[in-house]
C-alpha cells in the first residue's frame, strides 16, 4: 500500500511493430505480459498505446488462428473512400490506447482475449507501442 504522498513507480518501454498495409490483427498480449513481469510491479494498471494515427490496440476473443475473422468485421464499419481518413477514423473508433490492471504481477485478461494492434493504415511501415506501466 502506497502511503500518502508517495511516488507511483512508472516504467516505460515500447513495443516495435512492422505492418504489413493490411489490417492484420497483430497480437501483442505476451510481450506486454513479459514487461510487465520484468518490471517488478505487483499491482497497478499498464497501458498500451499506439504511436501515431491510423492504429487501435483493443483486446478480441479468440486464439492467433481465429483473429483474423475480425480484419473484414473491423473495417467494415467505416464507409469511407479515402483509405488514410478511413485508418484515422477506425483508429478513434476503436481507441489508440488501451488501459489494463495487473495483479500480483500478472495482467488481468479472460484467457481467451488477446491483447493485439490493429495497423489500419495502407502503407507498411514501423509502428511503435508504448507500455507505461504504473503501480507498486
Amino acid at each position: 500500500m502506497l502511503k500518502e504522498g508517495a511516488i507511483i513507480p512508472a516504467i516505460a518501454k515500447t513495443i516495435e511493430l512492422s505492418t504489413s498495409g493490411k489490417p492484420v490483427p497483430m497480437v501483442i498480449t505476451g510481450q506486454v505480459e513479459r514487461l510487465v513481469r520484468a518490471s517488478g510491479i505487483k499491482t497497478g494498471i499498464v497501458v498500451c498505446s499506439a504511436m501515431g494515427v491510423g492504429a487501435a490496440v483493443i483486446c478480441l476473443e479468440g486464439d492467433d488462428t481465429r483473429l483474423g475473422i475480425w480484419t473484414d468485421r473491423l473495417v467494415g464499419v467505416i464507409k469511407e473512400t479515402d483509405p488514410e481518413i478511413a485508418a484515422q477514423l477506425l483508429s478513434q473508433l476503436y481507441g489508440q490506447s488501451i488501459t489494463l490492471t495487473i495483479d500480483r504481477a500478472t495482467l488481468q485478461h479472460d484467457p481467451w482475449q488477446q491483447l493485439v494492434v490493429v495497423d489500419f493504415g495502407t502503407l507498411p511501415r514501423r509502428r511503435l507501442i508504448a507500455i507505461q506501466i504504473l503501480g507498486d
